[in-house]
């Protein structure tokens, strides 16, 4: 009985306005009287004084801001997060594959069989592809090997000397030396690249090209032709690197869409609700060395019971924007670039009429918005980069409601002896500070959620809105003391009650839809409401109750 009482007291208080918002979900039970009862017995049983942060306490109030700590102001903030694209999904860099063949020339075979040896050098390139149209100039591989297998069909022996002059670590070249044998013609050798850096611009205007020198020294094996050759096959295999430069193309690096949930409109069925400050704010950290151009292309709320979407519409608001990226001196770090949508810029004020249960946005970002760069404003990343999008709603409690429903079915039970049971009188006494009245029904269910019976008359008026002065503050609170009696026939259904229907209508001080003008109403953090609710019940003189 306590709980649903304090339900009565503290329903669902609205955003700006916020109405009562609290509706207890756990089990109501009475039986906590039985052993009290009296042929006429009288018992308190609610005496609460609850602020905003208690009537909230099932919703919001994690969410609560004091906007003006002078003033107490405050307001419901909700915030999200998306994170973009994985870097390795702008730039990934797949396995490679090339080959290279080393001959004799009719000089270099009678140079072998002339002195018994002969030094060949032989400059090659490998051209890397990596996935979609980018320019790679220069990366550091974070992981990664290269396997070499060379195939001697030349049947001399002797040295081949790999050189890769731009794939360095620790201030030296690759270098591998990979002995050639006329009884063994194949060798395979597996080295490990992690840590190494591999430049793939020879100047402006190259990319995506690795150069490869070999130095072939053979000797002469007796009675062996200078036909065949020396065959290398180069595979570069499960690259990831951990910073790249180059250019990256014009590609979507993000197609993200999320929603925030506004928990203070969760039980919310109908009505009117307006705020007049309402604000949308983006921050957007970015660790990408890139331009990168943002769209909003989804913003709508959702009330996802009645399937009705509101759409913002955005005004003197740039779409697509640009978003501000580290210089090639902050790599590693990022730039943030804050956004704000209000009623300046946009038709926000709409975001919460109808009532809505969902903010739903959506933003795509387009890399290199301009094409090509200049040479010296090439792309980079790392391995970490990516771009957040930190979504916060924040709404201001100044505003105006009418009509504003609420509805919650509640687990209940009383289990006491119904023939013994004559009468029962409730008296609900509410003085209230909030800005905000409350009309309230409540209707008992079966086991099988059939209507038994009404506990209040429709829509009984319990709170009454507080005054409220010029400025939108509360300046005197109101107090309503409501009867409610039970006859027998009504404590029957009571007593055969397994869940209850908690109905609520809840208007702002002076505000309706026959109003043009409505109160503009605020909420600070010293708003209070009194509840005290007791309980009187007649039973039969010499009744025993179990």
């Amino acid at each position: 009985m306590r709980k649903i009482l304090n339900s009565i007291g503290i329903i669902c208080f609205l955003n700006s306005i916020v109405l009562l918002q609290g509706c207890i979900k756990d089990k109501l039970s009475l039986d906590n009287l039985k052993d009290e009862w009296n042929p006429t017995f009288a018992i308190p049983l609610v005496n609460a004084s609850l602020g905003v942060y208690e009537i909230l306490a099932n919703t919001d109030s994690s969410d609560i801001v004091v906007i003006d700590p002078v003033t107490g102001f405050i307001a419901l903030v909700y915030s999200g997060e998306v994170v973009s694209f994985d870097a390795r999904d702008i730039v990934g860099l797949q396995d490679q594959i090339g080959q290279d063949d080393i001959t004799l020339s009719p000089s270099e075979f009678s140079t072998l069989t002339t002195t018994g040896s002969v030094s060949k050098t032989q400059n090659s390139t490998h051209v890397y592809l990596p996935t979609s149209v980018i320019q790679i100039d220069s990366l550091r591989l974070k992981s990664g090997t290269i396997q070499l297998n060379v195939n001697n069909s030349l049947n001399h022996s002797g040295t081949l000397k790999i050189r890769i002059p731009g794939m360095v670590k620790n201030g030296i070249s690759f270098e591998q030396t990979i002995p050639i044998s006329s009884s063994l013609p194949n060798n395979l050798q597996t080295i490990n690249l992690q840590g190494y850096s591999v430049k793939m611009a020879s100047g402006p205007g190259n990319y995506n090209e690795i150069p490869i020198e070999y130095i072939l020294d053979l000797n002469y094996s007796i009675g062996q032709s200078g036909n065949g050759n020396i065959s290398v096959e180069r595979r570069f295999i499960g690259w990831e690197f951990d910073r790249i430069f180059g250019y990256f193309g014009q590609q979507i690096v993000s197609s993200a869409q999320d929603s925030i949930q506004l928990k203070i409109f969760n039980n919310s069925t109908d009505g009117y609700f307006e705020l007049t400050n309402p604000s949308i704010k983006f921050n957007i950290i970015n660790s990408f060395g890139f331009p990168i151009d943002l769209n909003i292309n989804v913003l709508k709320s959702k009330n996802i019971e009645t399937g009705v979407e509101t759409n913002i519409a955005l005004n003197n608001f740039p779409n697509p924007f640009a978003i501000n990226y580290p210089s090639v001196s902050q790599i590693g770090g990022s730039a943030s670039t804050p956004k704000k949508l209000d009623k300046s810029n946009s038709n926000l004020a709409t975001l919460v009429t109808p009532t809505p249960k969902f903010f739903i946005f959506g933003i795509t970002g387009q890399s290199n918005p301009n094409g090509l760069p200049a040479q010296n404003e090439r792309n980079f990343m790392t391995d970490e980069s990516k771009f957040v999008i930190e979504t916060e709603i924040e709404l201001p409690l100044e505003g105006f409601a009418f009509g504003f429903s609420v509805i919650d079915t509640l687990d209940f039970s009383f289990s006491e002896n119904k023939e013994e049971i004559e009468s029962l009188l409730i008296r609900i006494n509410v003085d209230n500070g909030f800005p905000v009245d409350l009309r309230m029904q409540l209707v008992l269910l079966d086991q099988n959620y059939k209507p038994l019976d009404s506990l209040l008359n429709p829509l009984e008026n319990l709170v009454l809105s507080g005054v409220v002065g010029p400025a939108g503050k509360v300046t005197q609170s109101s107090q309503k003391i409501t009867d409610v009696s039970y006859d027998q026939s009504k404590v029957y259904n009571l007593l055969n009650a397994k869940y209850i229907i908690v109905r609520g209508t809840s208007n702002s001080f002076g505000a309706s839809a026959s109003n043009a003008s409505n109160t503009i109403s605020k909420i600070y953090d010293d708003y209070k409401i009194n509840v005290r609710v007791g309980l009187k019940a007649s039973v039969r003189p010499g009744g025993i109750l179990n």
